[in-house]
């Protein structure tokens, strides 16, 4: 058997943990104060903006919801209409060729001569 590839030195001291050191602050001054201010403001000011604009693309969105309930709505509406429409009218083409077999000389001649005893005039003055 060979050695190891790595030696490790178990007798070399090796750090516990990363090296920290206290910072004491710095006394505040009127500068620092008026910096945090306007950030404040300028922050508070970016939140009113961004609160708009969701308000705005929320408001757009709802409307575009609507507007395709809407559409839907209407062609819904168009398409129980034509259907209402065709009935109708097949029924108004039942009601013609009821009419016109009922209008015919030769029905009327019959249902005069044989129900009322009418019979053809002899002369017209």
């Amino acid at each position: 058997m060979g050695l190891p590839a790595l030696k490790h030195d178990t007798h070399r001291a090796q750090p516990r943990g990363p090296r920290l050191r206290v910072v004491k602050s710095r006394p505040s001054s009127k500068k620092s104060t008026r910096s945090r201010a306007n950030a404040n403001e300028a922050a508070a000011q970016a939140f009113v903006f961004f609160a708009v604009v969701v308000v705005i693309v929320a408001a757009l969105g709802f409307g575009r919801i609507w507007l395709s309930v809407r559409a839907a709505q209407a062609s819904m509406d168009s398409t129980r209409l034509r259907s209402e429409i065709k009935l109708e009218q097949y029924e108004g083409d039942m009601l013609e060729v009821q009419q016109s077999a009922l209008a015919t000389p030769s029905r009327i001649q019959a249902l005069a001569g044989g129900a009322m005893g009418m019979r053809p005039a002899k002369s017209v003055a």
